[in-house]
């Protein structure tokens, strides 16, 4: 499932600029083909982010990723022409940076019904200070048992 659709670029974008953008075949059309593979390409870098730290592709997509998607698809179509345009380039890098943030956890993202994944506290490593629990020593012999490095 898309992130974002044509409609969504379309709301940005001119019917002008899309024929431009997209019209390989120089018919006068937009080509829903090109839009949908950058959309696509977007959808990918954006679950490249959040893969760490989200299950993806996040279902039901919220508004940001929405908005996000249309930013990078955008600045995808421009880039496949060759062509700049500062607005274009600083919505992708302001998408960008949100990612991160996202990734990082600085900036979450609202319920999705996947939500956030949760760390189970079973899977990770538990620090004691009890000797007990020791499994290397540091200046005397340990037991012997696997794991200790007296023979090194």
């Amino acid at each position: 499932m898309a992130y974002s659709t044509q409609a969504d670029i379309e709301k940005l974008l001119t019917p002008a600029q899309l024929v431009q953008l997209t019209d390989d075949n120089q018919d006068g059309l937009a080509d829903a083909t090109i839009l949908t593979e950058a959309i696509a390409q977007a959808d990918a870098e954006i679950d490249g982010y959040l893969g760490s730290r989200y299950p993806v592709p996040v279902s039901p997509v919220p508004a940001l990723l929405r908005q996000l998607s249309v930013a990078v698809s955008i600045w995808r179509l421009y880039g496949r022409r060759g062509m700049t345009n500062e607005r274009r380039r600083q919505d992708y890098e302001d998408a960008v940076s949100k990612l991160k943030a996202l990734a990082t956890g600085t900036m979450v993202l609202p319920a999705t019904g996947g939500g956030e994944v949760a760390t189970d506290a079973s899977d990770q490593p538990e620090a004691s200070r009890s000797s007990e629990d020791r499994t290397f020593t540091i200046g005397r012999p340990s037991t012997g048992d696997v794991g200790s490095l007296d023979n090194f």
